[in-house]
């Protein structure tokens, strides 16, 4: 799995999965972050469920790579 974290200037975080999750393992990620203390809102994106087009623009802009 590779997780893509993009630093909005609107104050909130989208972080991109790539490679084989589950969907409950997604929910679970939500979940974690939505009960977090980050001052952050953060948006979890399957980006095995996006356009090439999008991939390309997230990509292009990334700001930090980590991978599991």
């Amino acid at each position: 799995m590779v997780l893509v974290l993009i630093k909005e200037h609107f104050g909130d975080l989208d972080l991109g999965v790539i490679g084989k999750v589950e969907n409950k393992e997604l929910i679970k990620l939500k979940e974690e972050f939505t009960n977090s203390t980050l001052p952050y809102f953060v948006d979890i994106i399957n980006f095995n469920k996006v356009s090439n087009e999008f991939k390309k623009n997230i990509f292009n802009n990334k700001i930090l790579w980590i991978t599991h």
